[in-house]
Parts: structure tokens; sequence; C-alpha cells
């Protein structure tokens, strides 16, 4: 058993993230001290390398979603989307007698190309799930 745990940029590398959580929470000692800070929502169109390529490179379906990241990386709009997914997440919390499963967005990670950092994770998460499942134990 650990009196303190940190894991720092690494668990959404991790392509099964509940089962290294259930495997932190099994190695904390009771009352220990958990660092946890991943990189929290990890954009989809990394792994594609879409900010970076130019728009002649691609084919029209990427040329696509190139085109709409702006919008999905519109503050608003992901204050939003964030928002109502942790209204969603609280009601599963408060409502629930059991402990709740980890949600997250499952990506496809890219091991040929580096276009930019986090073109390899395996999900992207939000702080506020990691909490709920921690809260549901």
């Amino acid at each position: 058993m650990f009196d303190a745990i940190w894991t720092i940029t690494v668990i959404e590398h991790v392509p099964e993230p509940e089962k290294a959580l259930s495997e932190i929470r099994r190695v904390l000692k009771p009352g220990g001290l958990l660092f946890f800070a991943p990189a929290w929502h990890t954009r989809p169109w990394f792994s594609e390398g879409l900010p970076v390529r130019r728009y002649c490179d691609l084919e029209f379906k990427l040329k696509l979603k190139k085109a709409f990241i702006p919008i999905r990386d519109f503050k608003l709009f992901r204050i939003i989307n964030v928002l109502l997914k942790r209204i969603k997440s609280f009601l599963r919390l408060s409502l629930s007698r059991k402990p709740l499963k980890f949600r997250y967005i499952k990506l496809n990670p890219n091991y040929e190309t580096y276009w930019m950092s986090d073109y390899d994770a395996f999900n992207s998460m939000d702080q506020y799930e990691a909490i709920v499942w921690f809260l549901s134990r």
C-alpha cells in the first residue's frame, strides 16, 4: 500500500483507463494522497494532425472535419457541451446506489506519424467523470 500516488499526463495513453483507476484505488492507502493530472479533454482530431496539416493534403472527409474544428474548439461550445455532460454525471451519482462506470471518449491513437502532442492518446476524459468515479466508491 502506498501513502501517495501521482500520475501526470499518462492515463490518457492507457487503453482501459477504468482498470488503471481501479488499480490506483487498490494500492492507495485509505486516506492516501492521489495527484491525478492527465491531459484532460484530448481532442479527437489530434491523432490525424488536422490542426497542422494543409487542406490540400487531406481527403474530403478530413477537410470537413478540419473545417469544423474552430466550432468544436470554440470556448462557449465546449463549455455548454461539458456542462451538459457534467449535469448528467451529477444526476447519475446522485441517483445511483452502486459504483459508477468511468465514462470517457475512446480515441484512435496514431503511432505512424507524429503530428502533434497527444496524437497517440487512447482516450479523452473530463475531470468531473474521474471525481464521480471515485466518489461513487
